[in-house]
């Protein structure tokens, strides 16, 4: 339901980029757009909710393991000279992918939900414990730019 939801504002902020900023159409669309994202928010923490309470009552005592500090672990991909950053548009989908999940609001739910059992949620918060990118997936988006480069020139010179 929140992937349709997003492919709905998706197809909404493009019809938006086509009208005129401050138009009536114009406002009408971000209300649209909100509205939907709003209405994706809640799925989401009810889910979330659901989820928690589901995990909390099959369970006494936890442990989890966690960043620690979830803004860091989900940190942007950015390049030296040698690697430029050819992953960075990768990094920044998982990035938005960990964070729709709400990963700090799962933390405090459990939390809570376990101690309103009667049981013990331990946090531990590891410094190395970060959102990276398989070798595999970086390797296999380089060899997807590759060959569309390729398919690029090809046409260029058969429309030359």
């Amino acid at each position: 339901l929140v992937a349709e939801s997003a492919d709905k504002v998706a197809a909404l902020q493009a019809r938006r980029a086509n009208t005129k900023r401050g138009s009536n159409k114009y406002r009408r669309l971000s209300r649209q757009i909100t509205s939907l994202q709003g209405k994706a928010a809640r799925r989401r923490k009810d889910a979330l909710h659901n989820w928690t309470t589901a995990l909390a009552s099959s369970v006494a005592d936890v442990t989890i393991v966690a960043p620690e500090s979830i803004k860091d672990a989900t940190a942007s991909g950015s390049g030296d000279e040698h690697e430029w950053g050819a992953a960075v548009k990768t990094k920044a989908t998982l990035n938005r992918a960990v964070l729709d999940q709400a990963p700090a609001a799962a933390i405090a739910m459990l939390e809570y939900k376990i101690a309103e059992g009667g049981g013990t949620a331990e946090v531990v918060k590891r410094k190395d414990h970060k959102v990276e990118i398989g070798a595999a997936v970086v390797k296999a988006g380089k060899s997807v730019r590759r060959a569309r480069r390729a398919v690029k020139r090809k046409k260029e010179l058969v429309d030359a």
